[in-house]
């Protein structure tokens, strides 16, 4: 079963079941396995005939698909973006100043221990309403730094006679408690000013800008002349300028 013969036979058997069983190839073998090899030619030619414009339509297609999905997901990109914008621009809230409004109190309603622009009031007497005889004063604990001008009453007499007052600039004003209904401009003269009389008057005659960081602030107002107050704690270097609207800035006092 191993002679060369029956080897031959099986090879010839599994090329192909029609070929003769006999050992040896004959002329009709050979003819069918040229027409084998020949069929099998031809139908790898026409399988990559075949396949190379299959795949070009393939690509076409592919790339006609992917162009306009992309084309289609820019445009809809695009409609969200202004979708988000015009519903963005639609809640955009005004920029207001620094503590604009909270700083605003009703003498009426509030009570000690309510905090206002955050300080704490400590006091509170109101009579009237809204009227010339109304009457409020209204002590306040807390730090506040503050930037405004310092000037000399000049050549004033009584009691503001060498006295210096402190007109806060905007935005400091805004950090600063203030009652419902006072329309006053805004100006303080320090009750420990003796403590700080040099560095004031040296701020006041160096062009009037200070920083100036206080612990109390009392509100007075009444029908003849009054004004607010506040307590200094320590004077600022004039440079650089510190922006109230930042925090973590750097407090250096003035030695």
């Amino acid at each position: 079963m191993n002679s060369v013969d029956d080897r031959l036979r099986d090879l010839k058997q599994h090329f192909d079941p029609y070929i003769s069983k006999d050992p040896v190839f004959t002329e009709k073998d050979k003819r069918l396995i040229r027409q084998k090899i020949a069929a099998g030619k031809e139908k790898k030619t026409a399988h990559f005939s075949t396949f190379f414009p299959r795949a070009a339509a393939w690509l076409t297609a592919g790339a006609f698909f992917l162009s306009a999905g992309g084309f289609a997901g820019y445009q809809l990109g695009i409609l969200q973006t202004e979708g988000q914008s015009s519903k963005q621009q639609d809640t955009v809230k005004e920029i207001v100043a620094y503590d604009s409004g909270r700083n605003i109190f009703d003498p009426e309603e509030a009570v000690a221990g309510d905090m206002v622009a955050g300080m704490r009031l400590s006091q509170l007497d109101s009579e009237g309403r809204h009227g010339a005889f109304q009457t409020v004063y209204a002590e306040f604990k807390g730090e506040k730094l503050l930037s405004g001008t310092v000037q000399s009453f000049g050549g004033s007499t009584g009691f503001l006679e060498g006295q210096f007052y402190f007109k806060p600039d905007a935005d400091s004003e805004a950090l600063l408690p203030r009652f419902k209904g006072d329309t006053r401009e805004s100006w303080i003269t320090f009750e420990n000013q003796e403590e700080f009389s040099d560095k004031v008057k040296l701020a006041a005659e160096g062009g009037g800008k200070m920083h100036v960081l206080i612990d109390a602030y009392t509100i007075r107002f009444a029908p003849s002349d009054s004004n607010n107050t506040a307590r200094i704690r320590s004077i600022v270097k004039n440079t650089p300028v510190i922006s109230l609207k930042q925090e973590g800035e750097t407090v250096v006092p003035w030695k």
